[in-house]
């Protein structure tokens, strides 16, 4: 066998016997899981009386309006992932997450989580969406 063979299987071999989840162990790898921002602290949330999906709708509106982009969304496990928010945020990178995380509390109620490891963006984040979905 080549070098090319043996780094294969041990590549192969770490991520089936790391002790994770060898889906979630790729996706981290790729930048598509939401796993980190899940165990994030939490920056910021608020009730808002609204259902929860005309918020999910809503907040893929002004996410868009602002110029972030979504690139991370599940209506069903009720989360959206989103960066590029160094037009608004000049003191952030384009490839800084935050993560916005749905609780439907009851039919008219829902919890928003905003999570980032950049908490003064996830701050600034948190309190525009809030005024526009409270209005």
């Amino acid at each position: 066998m080549n070098i090319k063979t043996y780094v294969f299987i041990f590549l192969i071999s770490t991520v089936l016997f790391s002790g994770c989840s060898p889906v979630r162990t790729v996706k981290q790898m790729i930048g598509t899981s939401v796993y980190p921002l899940e165990i994030q602290k939490e920056s910021a949330s608020a009730v808002i009386d609204k259902d929860y999906a005309l918020c999910y709708e809503r907040t893929l509106e002004i996410l868009q309006e602002i110029g972030a982009n979504a690139y991370l969304k599940n209506q069903r496990r009720q989360y959206i992932v989103a960066i590029r928010f160094s037009d608004i945020f000049p003191r952030c990178g384009d490839s800084s997450k935050v993560g916005f995380f749905f609780e439907k509390i009851d039919p008219k109620k829902t919890k928003i989580i905003i999570k980032s490891q950049n908490t003064h963006l996830a701050e600034f984040v948190a309190q525009m969406l809030f005024e526009h979905l409270k209005t």
